[in-house]
């Protein structure tokens, strides 16, 4: 099944849903022909191993398992895929050629789509907009309410984005975490885009 996506394409380019990397167009030629055994078994099943470990398809999978709905993580990626309109492919293919990272890339409408397709009845999707402050104000509140929603942050000063689980016990939503080394991490305030709260139906 296909769904139709109101982004523009400038939008797209920007809602990008990883904390990418400088472009270095020969690391993302040679990549897939320098695959370890690991990622040449995963795309000899189907997948595509770079977006099998998208923040997208993580925060999907914490997501639903709110709901008692268990799946791997490169299953929700392949449905992410498979359900992708040809232009946000396109899009991401394109961006892909130039530094494998941005294969990890899922649309704002992909994410919607998804969550939509894995929600109980008795649940309906609320999409909340609003300024960062607003919609820290209220992150905070569906924290303390211990309900499921998933946020698009940005890094501050940058055009890096990310997904996050609301409710991630490892993946603050109100800060960047950057891995520098093995013992060297960088924590940057995140600003946040968008709230994506599943809220149970009032009868």
């Amino acid at each position: 099944m296909r769904f139709s996506a109101k982004k523009t394409l400038l939008d797209k380019l920007k809602i990008l849903s990883i904390s990418t990397l400088p472009l270095i167009p020969s690391c993302s030629i040679i990549t897939p022909l320098i695959e370890n055994e690991k990622d040449a078994e995963l795309r000899s099943q189907g997948y595509v191993p770079a977006h099998t470990r998208s923040c997208g398809a993580e925060s999907l999978k914490e997501f639903i398992n709110y709901f008692g709905i268990i799946k791997e993580q490169k299953e929700i990626s392949k449905e992410i895929l498979d359900n992708s309109t040809w232009y946000n492919d396109a899009i991401r293919n394109f961006l892909g050629f130039f530094h494998n990272d941005f294969i990890r890339i899922v649309w704002h409408s992909e994410i919607e789509y998804s969550i939509k397709q894995h929600l109980p009845e008795k649940y309906k999707l609320k999409h909340i907009e609003g300024t960062h402050e607003e919609l820290e104000t209220k992150l905070k509140e569906i924290i303390k309410d211990v309900k499921p929603a998933i946020a698009l942050t940005r890094k501050k000063g940058t055009l890096n984005y990310h997904w996050n689980y609301a409710l991630s016990s490892s993946d603050d939503p109100f800060t960047f975490n950057e891995k520098i080394d093995d013992v060297t991490t960088i924590n940057t305030p995140a600003i946040i885009k968008y709230i994506y709260l599943a809220e149970r139906i009032k009868k």
